[in-house]
């Protein structure tokens, strides 16, 4: 009974009680999620307060606040506490818990903006639109498969792109950049741009 009580104010806590202008911007539970606790051993009081430092060590990192919904992984986090036990270390059941998790809303509002930094010279003509669907794109796929893998997030970011301009821009930059290397291969871009070999010889042999 104590521990119920326990989780009911851990509940209460995290929806009342962080009120602070330090964490207005992540409203608590947005995305409504409520662990079901009927078939879990009782928690805790250990584990609850685990799971609490686990929800505001969240909140006052910006990369985990950006990917991640703060509240939803702090509840899951203790879900999994309850099923796999005191046992597991904390790392491995918060890299479980993530996967439950995403801040698709957060994910979306910092890719437009990382987009918007170097398309709006790069594509002036469509820049706004194109970084919307891109931002998009890539904050659903990343909530269809949310991961730390650094491979699988440049795949979404890559694929994402594509989507959004029909590859057209990224196959041209590919394409831009074989040419470049072909001309390197047979020599001839030393003729026509030797500004640009002389640069490149003063990098390499800078100290």
């Amino acid at each position: 009974m104590i521990c119920r009580l326990h989780l009911l104010a851990l509940g209460f806590i995290l929806v009342f009680g962080l009120t602070s202008p330090a964490f207005a911007q992540n409203e608590l539970f947005p995305r409504g999620y409520l662990p079901d606790f009927s078939e879990l051993p009782d928690p805790t009081p250990e584990q609850i307060d685990e799971a609490l430092t686990m929800t505001l060590n969240c909140k006052k990192n910006s990369d985990l606040n950006t990917f991640y919904d703060c509240d939803c992984l702090g509840m899951k986090f203790l879900e999994q506490r309850q099923l796999k036990g005191d046992g597991v270390p904390q790392t491995l059941l918060q890299i479980e818990a993530q996967k439950f998790c995403p801040n698709s809303a957060g994910v979306a509002g910092t890719s437009q903006a990382q987009c918007e930094g170097w398309a709006k010279s790069a594509r002036p003509y469509d820049y706004v639109p194109f970084c919307e669907c891109y931002a998009n794109e890539f904050a659903n796929m990343y909530a269809a498969n949310t991961t730390q893998n650094v491979y699988v997030l440049e795949n979404q970011m890559t694929n994402a792109y594509k989507k959004c301009d029909g590859g057209k821009y990224l196959n041209e930059r590919i394409a831009k950049k074989s040419m470049i290397q072909k001309l390197k291969d047979s020599k001839v871009y030393q003729l026509l741009f030797p500004g640009a070999v002389d640069t490149v010889h003063k990098r390499e042999s800078a100290p």
